[in-house]
């Protein structure tokens, strides 16, 4: 298993997809902290880690899961992103050319 280190990226994952990546700030003996201040214990199982939990009363409905990044993880956030950003596209105001490359790649 890999060691962490300063710059490893954890991307926070549930059922809709990536929701949230975080780059290890800094690493104590047995603590990660992210530059956006979670904490994730050290030891890691399979790649998923571990985060601390915090005194917060407020209750999650599902389930958020931490993983180290993986080239699998890379291909998810890249594909949801794309897929957001086509989604805002407003198509009308493509030329017919165009459209119709992107109609051939559909099909």
């Amino acid at each position: 298993m890999k060691k962490l280190q300063i710059g490893d990226k954890i991307y926070a994952t549930n059922d809709n997809g990536v929701n949230c990546v975080m780059t290890i700030a800094r690493i104590t003996p047995t603590l990660a902290i992210t530059d956006k201040g979670d904490k994730f214990k050290i030891n890691t199982n399979g790649g998923f880690c571990y985060e601390v939990p915090k005194n917060d009363p407020w209750i999650s409905f599902g389930r958020t899961y931490y993983q180290l990044e993986t080239p699998e993880l890379k291909e998810i956030l890249q594909k949801q992103r794309l897929v957001q950003k086509l989604s805002k596209l407003d198509f009308n105001k493509l030329d017919l050319k165009t459209l119709i490359e992107i109609n051939s790649k559909l099909t």
